[in-house]
């Protein structure tokens, strides 16, 4: 079941996920693909698949916001939960987000 992609929306070459800037009910969205995730700087991987307090968007079921508690599924490779030491989210920057 696919919906219709919105107006806005291209698919990005490196991930083949959806991004740009759409409209609903709300106003403009922008909606990004899953380049741009948060790393753990505890570990280096990416804390979730897509950026945390994104919108995306699904072929099947629509435009989705990713909560901030996605982050909580993150394990470093050693089984720590690296985002318990508030410094697990910095940007493509290197820059941390909780300290802004």
């Amino acid at each position: 079941m696919n919906i219709k992609v919105p107006k806005g929306l291209t698919k990005c070459p490196k991930c083949n996920y959806y991004k740009g800037i759409t409209k609903d009910h709300r106003g403009s969205i922008k909606v990004s693909c899953a380049c741009h995730n948060q790393i753990c700087e505890r570990c280096g991987e990416k804390v979730y698949e897509f950026p945390i307090g994104s919108t995306i968007y699904d072929e099947d079921r629509g435009l989705l916001h990713v909560p901030v508690f996605c982050a909580w599924s993150h394990r470093c490779p050693d089984g720590v939960q690296g985002q318990l030491k508030n410094s697990f989210l910095i940007d493509s920057n290197g820059n941390n987000l909780l300290n802004r």
